[in-house]
């Protein structure tokens, strides 16, 4: 009898995150076309991944800055150089259609690492499609 209850318990607490394995690769695969793109700079495949309204917002020196994702891509084309923004292992918490994406990141321009800190990153599922409602991020220039 304890032989079939602890089995039980642990279907009971694997199958959730095993039923979870495919929204989680669905908001994953969201999150890489955006660092992708962002890497191309090419405005148009950021731009579709954002829901309408979304916004960017960063904390830097104290400061806050508010970009709509359409100002953000935008300004992608005036970086001068190589760029990427590669993520640490990401933290992922879902719940039915809303997501978010807590991961350490630096970005890198040229080879050099610019700043880095933590991208904050929602996503919303609408029409069977995980779309990105809002970045945030905290970046620092004194980076390990």
């Amino acid at each position: 009898m304890l032989r079939f209850l602890a089995i039980g318990l642990a279907a009971t607490i694997l199958l959730p995150g095993a039923a979870n394995a495919q929204p989680r690769a669905e908001v994953m695969n969201q999150v890489t076309a955006l660092l992708d793109a962002l890497q191309r700079k090419d405005v148009a495949a950021f731009k579709a991944l954002f829901a309408p309204g979304a916004v960017f917002m960063s904390k830097r020196a104290g400061a806050i800055r508010r970009l709509t994702a359409d100002q953000l891509a935008d300004s992608l084309a005036s970086i001068d150089g190589e760029i990427s923004e590669p993520i640490g292992k990401p933290t992922i918490h879902i719940d039915d259609d809303l997501a978010v994406v807590w991961a350490p990141y630096r970005f890198v321009n040229n080879g050099e690492v610019i700043h880095c800190g933590t991208d904050l990153i929602s996503l919303i599922k609408i029409e069977d499609n995980w779309r990105i409602v809002g970045v945030a991020d905290n970046a620092r220039t004194q980076c390990r």
